[in-house]
């Protein structure tokens, strides 16, 4: 049975996770941190009495509980601090958490090929949110540009989120394949319209120049 410690335990997703986690019959929920509600049971936060486990607000009771794998839903302010706390201990993370950045992937990247631990990014776990960004890849190849909209409550802690990011840099990467280098200069034939400066996001993002015809 794999061994599961949660970041941000007591937040919205990291109760889901929890829940997840001790219904699951193949996972075992042995540590939950959070800097807030320390010392009690997040069986019980979680409706699962049965789970005995206790929340703490320092990273190294993962340690204690010998956990295998840590998943992070905590805050774009905290989540790379963690994910540097688990490659340094050899601990292999699932990160939830929101604005996780490209500067911020480079580094895990090189972060994982200094040390054993492995970090897994994941900016939104849905099926279709996943199709989604599948989908918008695709149709990069095919659409002269394309537009990502986004709507969340007005406390969402990141703006814009992790998936409409990755969504983003897909399109970039699509364009890319198609044959537009980085420091490639491209010619923006759309006119004065909103899809004209989606256009040009997905240019930069693909490290070329976009060049519009048009006067904004």
């Amino acid at each position: 049975m794999i061994r599961v410690g949660v970041l941000g335990a007591t937040g919205r997703m990291g109760r889901e996770v929890c829940r997840a986690v001790a219904e699951s019959g193949e996972f075992a929920l042995v540590a939950a941190v959070s800097p807030s509600r320390v010392g009690e049971s997040i069986g019980s936060i979680i409706g699962h009495p049965e789970v005995d486990v206790r929340i703490d607000d320092q990273l190294d009771v993962c340690l204690q509980a010998d956990t295998d794998v840590v998943v992070d839903f905590t805050t774009p302010d905290a989540v790379m601090d963690n994910v540097r706390w688990g490659v340094e201990h050899a601990v292999h993370l699932v990160v939830g958490t929101s604005g996780v950045g490209e500067s911020e992937i480079a580094e895990i990247g090189r972060m994982m090929e200094e040390d054993g631990a492995h970090v897994i990014v994941v900016p939104n776990f849905a099926i279709g949110a996943v199709l989604a960004q599948r989908f918008a890849e695709q149709a990069a190849r095919l659409f002269p540009a394309a537009e990502v909209v986004e709507l969340h409550h007005d406390g969402k802690a990141d703006a814009p989120s992790g998936t409409s990011l990755i969504t983003a840099r897909r399109i970039a990467n699509a364009l890319l394949a198609l044959g537009v280098d980085r420091d490639d200069r491209v010619a923006v034939l759309m006119g004065n319209r909103p899809e004209a400066v989606a256009s040009i996001f997905g240019i930069t993002m693909a490290g070329a120049t976009a060049v519009p015809t048009s006067t904004f």
